[in-house]
């Protein structure tokens, strides 16, 4: 669900300097550090002169990562970062070890330096191998970095069309393209509820089955005919073939207001699968949902923001019910739709825990992002989908002032974790204007 950040480990050095006998020893640490914190190092080389440096470039073409790692054993010179970074065009990741005898933290200051005088994107990190600060600088990064690149490739199918009335959520395909990465693949909803006609009964019977089960959290309240839950479970088929021969990464589907409550149960065990959907049509908001749920490892809450309370600094939001299972409070609830009062939804209470929101909105040359990191608190159902009451990190009101100075629109994308920090770089490394709304 969470696909796992790849770098190349490059140590430099320069044989005059001292220290330079030991960047053996700190490849091989430095290699150890950045798999325990969940990089995945893809290749690994010493430079120090050009044949390393050629030898560095062959193995950087190979393996393909999502950023590069240069940890300075030694001040270097410049030039073989900015021969290697011809060869493999990624971020950089300049790692400075302390000691006053190297040069390693001024040599990596002149990298940063240089790097930034062509235009290549590079954070600069400062510390022992296995220090906390240092390494959490390097993973929120090396996330972002990873972030930006699977975006290029990610598909995010539309089924139906935005909802009408709601021009907010209009997405600019080739801009979307361009600035932010992902394709969008068109799937009229006609041929998603042919689809679905065509499941063989028995198959969606059993998917209703294992549904009803409601999870870990125990079996769920099923509150409609069952036919309906049969009925939503052949939708699921049907779109999850879509997902499959797309291959898509997320969705976004026209549901209001002719597929209410006929798309929620597909919504809500697509997310499980790590395929989130965003309702309303709304291709940015499915984005945003995919850089989430890609960060947390764990299904998104999509939601309106509702009510405040200024007494607790609390935010309420809510769609109609097309959570995931696992962010529910409890066993759902499988319920009508709101408003419609038919159909099936997964109802429920958002669990409790740390969370993180984001908004994206725009189209080409506006395209912004705006967030903040907050506490969601428990909470009844005081809105029949699935409620989260989100505790802000700023008095409510300003929030909300600051939300609408920065046109962040309606829809507020909710996953579990503090990630803001990549957030923030991944908006850097893409040009993408950000906007912490909990700043104050």
């Amino acid at each position: 669900m969470t696909p796992q950040p790849s770098v190349g480990l490059i140590v430099t050095s320069q044989p005059l300097e001292v220290g330079a006998e030991k960047a053996p020893q700190i490849l091989r640490r430095a290699e150890a550090a950045l798999s325990e914190m969940g990089l995945a190092v893809r290749a690994t080389a010493l430079v120090s002169d050009d044949p390393t440096t050629l030898a560095a470039a062959a193995k950087l073409r190979k393996a393909d990562p999502d950023a590069l790692v240069v940890v300075a054993a030694t001040w270097s010179e410049d030039h073989r970062l900015l021969d290697l970074l011809e060869e493999t065009p990624v971020p950089v990741i300049a790692w400075a070890l302390p000691g006053i005898h190297t040069g390693s933290f001024c040599g990596c200051l002149q990298f940063a330096s240089v790097l930034a005088e062509v235009g290549r994107p590079c954070r600069y990190v400062y510390g022992e191998l296995d220090d906390p600060e240092a390494a959490s600088r390097a993973r929120s990064y090396g996330a972002a970095c990873h972030v930006a690149r699977a975006l290029r490739r990610a598909r995010v199918g539309l089924i139906g069309h935005r909802t009408p009335g709601m021009t907010e959520v209009a997405c600019d395909e080739l801009a979307l393209k361009e600035e932010l990465g992902p394709r969008v693949v068109q799937i009229e909803a006609a041929d998603l509820m042919r689809a679905s006609e065509g499941v063989e009964d028995a198959e969606a019977a059993e998917v209703w089955r294992r549904a009803a089960t409601g999870g870990a959290a125990g079996p769920a309240d099923v509150q409609v005919d069952p036919a309906e839950g049969v009925a939503s479970a052949a939708v699921y088929i049907a779109m999850r073939r879509f997902v499959e021969q797309h291959r898509l990464s997320a969705l976004a589907t026209g549901c209001y207001p002719d597929l209410m409550g006929r798309v929620c149960l597909a919504h809500s065990l697509l997310a499980e699968e790590g395929v989130p959907c965003a309702c309303e049509g709304d291709v940015n908001s499915a984005l945003a949902m995919l850089v989430l749920q890609w960060l947390s490892g764990r299904p998104v809450h999509n939601t309106d923001p509702l009510a405040v309370d200024e007494e607790e600094d609390t935010i309420v939001g809510s769609h109609c019910g097309s959570g995931g299972f696992s962010i529910i409070a409890g066993a759902p609830t499988f319920g009508p739709v709101r408003l419609a009062g038919s159909g099936l939804c997964c109802l429920g209470p958002a669990a409790a825990g740390p969370i993180t929101m984001l908004n994206l909105v725009g189209r080409a040359g506006t395209y912004r992002a705006a967030g903040f990191e907050g506490e969601a608190l428990q909470t009844g159902m005081v809105f029949p989908g699935n409620p989260i009451k989100v505790k802000t990190p700023a008095p409510v009101r300003q929030v909300l002032y600051s939300a609408a100075e920065a046109a962040a629109g309606h829809h507020w994308m909710i996953g579990y974790g503090h990630h803001q920090e990549t957030i923030q770089h991944w908006c850097r490394l893409v040009g993408l204007p950000y906007t912490d709304l909990g700043a104050g």
